[in-house]
């Protein structure tokens, strides 16, 4: 019977582990090799845990406007880092870098951002890293 708990504990334990390991995998998301900017017009700000997003209009060569989502870090460790859901409001122009969503989603990790407006640079300054696709 002993061997029988300890049996279960240890799976649950190994279940709980490979849950959280895949919750935080950036890879299995991202393209963490490639380094895309978006720039558009920013819909909404969903400032809730475990990450916050921000949804951007972006306008495509052609005319249409598609709307990418930012996934931004946990919200305790970006209001720790100076960032809060006031930051940036609907209506507002940015550029946003970041790695690009697998699976041709029209989804990007929000590494940094930058406001033409005020000048407003907030991670990564999406002006001068380096791109690449």
């Amino acid at each position: 019977m002993k061997t029988t708990l300890s049996c279960l504990g240890v799976a649950t334990v190994i279940a709980f582990a490979a849950t959280a390991s895949a919750h935080h995998s950036r890879p299995a998301a991202y393209h963490v090799d490639q380094r895309i900017v978006i720039e558009g017009v920013v819909t909404q700000l969903f400032w809730r845990n475990p990450h916050p997003f921000l949804f951007v209009e972006v306008e495509q060569d052609d005319g249409s406007v598609v709307t990418w989502a930012a996934e931004m870090a946990p919200t305790i460790w970006m209001t720790k880092h100076g960032y809060d859901e006031d930051s940036i409001a609907p209506g507002e122009r940015i550029m946003v870098i970041g790695n690009p969503g697998r699976e041709g989603k029209r989804l990007i990790t929000f590494d940094g951002v930058y406001r033409p407006a005020d000048g407003w640079v907030y991670g990564r300054d999406p002006r001068s890293a380096h791109v690449s696709q």
